[in-house]
């Protein structure tokens, strides 16, 4: 990275949580930023670990809009696969963006996964 990277981006955290509170293992969490007040159509993204906690690091300043999405094909992620909390609905976090600063973390952010809706 060049010189000052770091302290001109910003960076997300948190956890996610199932309704019962355990944790959401191995799931992709996904920033994307917001342009005109539409989610761009690149982000980035890291995978909870085994507590469901995550962190996003290097987010050019703005806002973002934050989404978990189970891991969805079998044997994609092979090391994964047999840890991870497969089977939840795509959820948005609640309650809209997630402003990001040049030089701070964002969070903690807490994501409880919703049920799916009929």
């Amino acid at each position: 990275p060049r010189a000052g990277w770091l302290e001109a981006t910003g960076s997300l955290w948190g956890t996610v949580l199932q309704d019962d509170g355990s944790p959401v293992r191995f799931a992709t969490v996904l920033a994307n930023g917001l342009e005109n007040g539409e989610p761009s159509r690149v982000g980035v993204s890291a995978f909870t670990d085994s507590f469901g906690s995550f962190s996003i690091e290097g987010l050019e300043p703005g806002r973002y809009l934050v989404k978990v999405r189970p891991i969805l094909i079998p044997g994609a992620h092979p090391s994964l696969w047999p840890e991870a909390t497969r089977e939840f609905p795509e959820t948005t976090l609640l309650g809209g963006a997630v402003e990001v600063s040049a030089g701070s973390r964002s969070g903690p952010l807490t994501i409880h996964l919703r049920p799916e809706e009929n």
